[in-house]
């Protein structure tokens, strides 16, 4: 069960997390993600190690940087990595829930754990269907091409509101406290307002009242505020509160 400290997930074997046991990186003393200096899918990762107060060393590459260094990543040959204790885990979702692990930002009964595979299995839908985008040259195309995603029917409109049906009129989650998976529904939907990537208008979010409110309350949670106050890079601004 993925989500309960120092027990190896199931669901690690079949994303090919590392070589090892849960043992060996349960409490580690290393840690180094690596990815771009862009808010999309290490973000969760970054804030769960912040708000849990665990020490990492954030290496944000250029894409000249990453194509020297890809080689050495062997089959997979993509990021976001972590690098812990020498070890390697690959995968988006294995790296969110080995943050919710290590910090204890994370559930304790089955049927949360569940809920919440869904919900980041969700979120990391979002970046998966519009990265195709990247590949379009001509500006206005690319723009054209994401502003369907987000028209009713589209498949980010169609992600959007199954997340949103998933959060509810909740305030977490799970009960009172502030989990990993909070941070993921809110990183990946800031992610799409905070005008990093053409395409996604800032009132994006508009569309999602129930999401939209949610998000707002992870946005004024202390430790992501104090996150992103001390962040410098323009895009930061969206995900801090939004004055209406």
């Amino acid at each position: 069960m993925f989500y309960f400290r120092h027990r190896l997930p199931v669901f690690v074997h079949r994303h090919h997390i590392f070589c090892g046991t849960m043992t060996d990186l349960s409490n580690p003393t290393d840690i180094r993600l690596i990815y771009f200096d862009i808010p999309a899918k290490a973000e969760p990762v970054r804030l769960a190690f912040h708000v849990g107060g665990v020490k990492f060393t954030d290496e944000r590459v250029s894409g000249a940087q990453w194509q020297s260094m890809k080689a050495e990543f062997g089959q997979y040959a993509q990021i976001p990595v972590l690098e812990v204790d020498g070890k390697r885990i690959y995968q988006t979702v294995n790296l969110i829930l080995y943050a919710a692990l290590v910090t204890g930002l994370n559930a304790t009964t089955l049927e949360d754990e569940l809920r919440l595979r869904e919900i980041i299995l969700a979120c990391d839908d979002i970046p998966n269907t519009f990265s195709g985008t990247f590949s379009i040259s001509n500006a206005e195309e690319r723009i054209v091409a994401r502003t369907v995603l987000f028209k009713p029917g589209g498949r980010t409109y169609c992600q959007m509101k199954r997340i949103e049906e998933l959060v509810g009129g909740r305030e977490y989650l799970v009960g009172d406290k502030l989990i990993e998976p909070d941070l993921t529904v809110f990183t990946n939907c800031c992610m799409l307002r905070c005008g990093h990537f053409d395409g996604f208008p800032r009132d994006c979010l508009d569309g999602y009242p129930k999401l939209k409110t949610f998000v707002e309350r992870i946005a004024s949670h202390p430790k992501v505020l104090e996150y992103y106050s001390a962040h410098t890079s323009a895009w930061a601004a969206g995900f801090r509160p939004q004055i209406s």
